[in-house]
């Protein structure tokens, strides 16, 4: 973290600050009743993490954990949706020893927005009824939210340390923006399904194969195109690119 520009300390630090008091607030506030359940997903999420798929570049990859987010968010709630969140990122931390910082970022970036994004749903679906056309377009305004702002958050940082601006990283491109509010989207889906019948989940689970393997081919693409032991591009590279 000494390498980065005070303005981004500064950033940082405020969104983990913010993210702590939001994080201790609702896990006061959590109903452990379905702790077996809320295990599972926060398993699962876990998993979904550490087994991430690769983008296209070293610093870039993909994950299903938005819909195990989206899933909790919609059965459970935000406080239950915020205890899957940290329990899962504290596992990729583990696993990836990630610097301190980063984690702590994103911790308090997702739980930031899911909780904005809780109490707009909760502003627009007040009885929280859920197959109602009133529930449907809430949960989508709140997948909606919770996708901009956390784009946002993290395109800031971007911008602060890297000096790279929205347009250069990417951050509001197409492709990002429409896979993680699909992702919600699948996974709040799959919530609307579980409360009509579990085994109907399969329905969602199917298509995730395919997007998962999807996922995979920029990766697969990018390694094509490298050295095995130098690391460097190779001929295929060169006579792709002209």
């Amino acid at each position: 973290m000494k390498d980065l520009s005070p303005k981004a300390k500064v950033y940082i630090l405020s969104v983990i600050g913010i993210g702590i008091v939001l994080l201790a607030w609702n896990l006061i506030h959590l109903d452990l009743a379905d702790w077996i359940n809320l295990l599972v997903l926060s398993i699962l999420a876990s998993l979904s993490l550490v087994y991430r798929v690769l983008g296209s570049t070293s610093r870039s990859y993909y994950s299903i954990n938005f819909l195990v987010y989206a899933f909790t968010f919609v059965i459970y709630g935000t406080e239950a949706c915020i205890l899957v969140i940290f329990f899962s990122i504290l596992v990729e931390w583990v696993w990836y020893k990630l610097p301190w910082y980063i984690e702590c970022f994103n911790i308090s970036a997702y739980v930031i927005v899911i909780y904005l994004a809780g109490v707009i749903y909760k502003w627009a679906n007040p009885s929280l009824e859920l197959f109602t056309w009133v529930g449907v377009g809430s949960i989508l305004i709140a997948m909606g939210v919770f996708t901009l702002l956390n784009h946002l958050l993290v395109g800031v940082v971007i911008w602060m340390a890297r000096g790279e601006n929205f347009s250069k990283s990417g951050i509001f491109g197409f492709f990002p923006v429409m896979l993680d509010f699909n992702l919600l989207c699948m996974g709040a889906g799959a919530a609307l399904l579980w409360n009509s019948s579990p085994f109907a989940v399969i329905l969602i689970l199917l298509p995730l194969y395919l997007i998962y393997t999807t996922l995979r081919v920029p990766a697969l693409e990018r390694q094509s195109e490298l050295d095995s032991k130098t690391g460097l591009f190779n001929a295929k590279f060169f006579s792709d690119s002209h």
